[in-house]
């Protein structure tokens, strides 16, 4: 975030009315221990509505930095060098790329980096598969072969 980028701000005693506000400035530091910034937002309070010290819930209005896609977290590979996520190259071999991500529901994860259109996500894959391994493309409904990955 930057300043000058707008905000939206709300407060749950406004039920459900939108406040617009301007980001002004920041810490530009990240505190170690709440792994937050401190930010300070602009608001027009020329009608007295909001009273100092409300709780708001801000709105910032990112731009998506490029596409994103959602995998199940039980794709991703944790690995010591990083998160991973296998991908099939060449028909049947696994790649190991690593990935950056972004929400988390828990049960699927958004990457936000390290995974392009049409890449063929391994899904659930075992700890041990390593990088240029050869692998058995199932589809949906069919069975694998009982020794195939």
């Amino acid at each position: 975030m930057k300043p000058g980028a707008k905000v939206d701000l709300t407060f749950t005693e406004h039920g459900g009315k939108i406040y617009q506000g301007t980001l002004v400035r920041t810490a530009d530091a990240i505190d170690p221990s709440s792994r937050t910034l401190l930010v300070e937002v602009d608001v027009d309070n020329r009608a007295g509505e909001l009273l100092p010290g409300s709780l708001a819930q801000v709105h910032f209005k990112t731009p998506a930095a490029g596409p994103t896609f959602i995998v199940p977290a039980a794709a991703l590979i944790f690995r010591k060098e990083g998160l991973r996520l296998g991908v099939v190259v060449n028909g049947n071999v696994a790649h190991l790329v690593p990935v950056v991500i972004g929400e988390d529901d828990g049960a699927n994860v958004q990457i936000v980096t390290g995974l392009g259109i049409g890449d063929q996500v391994i899904q659930d894959p075992p700890d041990s598969l390593i990088d240029g391994e050869k692998v058995q493309i199932v589809s949906p409904g069919s069975q694998a072969d009982a020794g195939g990955k």
